[in-house]
């Protein structure tokens, strides 16, 4: 009986132990980097309205001579390419970003996207996946890249 008793007790010590430890995990991830919010870094760009963030990162980039730190956020949607350019093309102005390199064809389901507000260039990839009817929008920001580095 004695035997009986230690082993539940162990049992539940370790679903105790395990459960505290997700929960610990969980509350440490959400620390370091929230769902649904870029980088700390990343400077006031609106997502767009009907997607989720994915994936959010500072890169050191030592290939470019000007900037050497850029911000990288990734969003994913259910909205097709052209809607989101199309939210991008006017949402973005509003926050002093002008259009540099508009996309080659407004209905296609990939669209690139250029914005600039000086001396930093925004570059939004926005690619449709048609087999899991899901969107992707990465939006790369290169402070102190001027629009010239775009051509080499």
């Amino acid at each position: 009986m004695k035997q009986k008793n230690s082993l539940f007790k162990n049992i539940f010590l370790a679903i105790l132990l395990v459960t505290a430890f997700v929960v610990v995990f969980i509350l440490v991830a959400n620390t370091l980097n929230p769902k649904g919010s870029p980088v700390q870094e990343f400077p006031d760009i609106p997502p767009f309205p009907e997607s989720e963030l994915t994936n959010s990162n500072v890169i050191m980039d030592k290939t470019v001579k000007v900037a050497e730190k850029r911000f990288e956020v990734t969003y994913q949607s259910t909205k097709k390419a052209p809607e989101i350019s199309a939210w991008f093309r006017v949402e973005l102005p509003r926050y002093g970003w002008t259009l540099a390199v508009p996309p080659s064809d407004l209905d296609m389901p990939i669209q690139e996207l250029y914005f600039e507000k000086r001396p930093e260039i925004l570059n939004i990839s926005i690619v449709e996946n048609p087999n899991s009817k899901i969107t992707e929008i990465t939006i790369v920001l290169r402070p102190g890249l001027v629009r010239e580095d775009l051509k080499n």
